[in-house]
């Protein structure tokens, strides 16, 4: 199951390529400002509708060019599917088998891309939105209602927020009562993943950490021996004081534990990369085993982040998982070892443009 035929165009000094990826291992090579990191970002529009490096897709469009176009053909074990997505500085167009789709999150249905990048190691120092977004969108690929519960809860916050800023009492416990229902309901999914994520933390933690003591400790929002109808009640004044919600599954978080010391606390630098790549593939391997779409890896410059005895680490753990793996690097004798089989393929990349090297 892989991403194959991909087309990109007018994605920053990309203007048009074409290229055929491998079902396995891609490793893209290229100096810095090659188009390199605008190959995975466009490879993740096409998975996420969304870039992960800008909201803004202005910045994303070449330049003089009114939109950016990516494609893909995306081979399931028993069908292949044509997706595509067009976005201008204020639309978005997604079509999935020449059919037009209204929601991004019809893409995911097609193929599962994650991310790896430099900036995913501050994931424990950044703030808590970060890191619900983090457990949020693992929950999404295993809980197929989760999306439309986390919406209508986002609604109900929302709405409270505004009761509590205009002081408007009358329907403030109805709003309060919703808020409670739909908080519930996430954190309890909420709850249960980050269950799996742990067991699949520990297991490749010690593969590649040689630590197995990771305890993944969850925070629902408000204090454990209280519904959350009881806590929205009592911090009722507090709120209308301060003109929003102080309590809730929208003030949820996560820590990491290793031998019950913070994670940040306990290990050094080189540690914590492991740490936070252990994290993020065993969100791989949740999904993956969850679903039966493509599973797709991006990791933006790996020889930065790891060295080479823990990159083999890496690339063994991915190939096991099954996942299509997109690397970036500038430093090509790295992956030379990697590179010797139908599976694998080395793309060249240079003032946008990329060439494969092997066939």
């Amino acid at each position: 199951m892989a991403l194959t035929k991909i087309h990109i165009s007018n994605i920053r000094n990309i203007k048009s390529v074409n290229f055929t990826s491998s079902s396995k291992l891609n490793i893209i090579v290229g100096e810095n400002g090659s188009g390199k990191t605008s190959i995975l970002e466009a490879i993740y529009l096409i998975g996420r509708g969304r870039s992960f490096r800008t909201q803004s897709t202005s910045k994303i469009i070449t330049k003089g060019e009114a939109a950016l176009i990516t494609t893909a053909q995306i081979q399931n074990e028993k069908s292949t599917h044509q997706v595509g997505i067009r976005k201008t500085s204020s639309t978005t167009e997604i079509r999935i088998n020449k059919k037009k789709e209204r929601k991004a999150s019809e893409l995911s249905n097609y193929a599962q891309v994650h991310i790896l990048r430099p900036e995913s190691q501050s994931l424990l120092e950044r703030g808590a939105t970060n890191r619900r977004s983090f457990i949020d969108w693992g929950v999404f690929h295993v809980e197929h209602d989760f999306l439309q519960l986390s919406k209508k809860h986002n609604q109900a916050v929302r709405q409270r927020n505004k009761l509590l800023k205009n002081k408007e009492l009358k329907t403030l416990g109805a709003w309060s009562t919703k808020v409670a229902e739909y908080g519930t309901m996430l954190v309890s999914k909420r709850k249960t993943y980050v269950g799996r994520l742990e067991a699949e933390c520990r297991v490749v933690s010690k593969a590649l950490l040689g630590e197995e003591k990771i305890n993944l400790v969850f925070s629902q929002g408000w204090e454990k021996n209280k519904t959350l109808q009881a806590a929205l009640e009592e911090a009722t004044k507090k709120d209308l004081l301060k003109g929003f919600t102080s309590v809730g599954a929208h003030r949820s978080d996560i820590s990491l534990y290793v031998s019950d010391k913070l994670a940040q606390d306990y290990l050094s630098r080189g540690q914590m990369k492991l740490l936070i790549f252990s994290l993020y593939l065993a969100q791989v391997k949740v999904s993956s085993r969850e679903s039966d779409v493509a599973t797709c890896v991006l990791i933006d410059d790996l020889a930065a982040e790891l060295d080479p005895f823990n990159i083999k680490r890496v690339l063994v753990f991915l190939e096991k998982v099954g996942a299509q793996v997109f690397i970036t690097t500038t430093n090509e004798k790295l992956f030379a070892n990697y590179i010797n089989n139908e599976s694998s393929s080395l793309f060249h990349v240079k003032h946008g443009v990329i060439e494969k090297v092997n066939k």
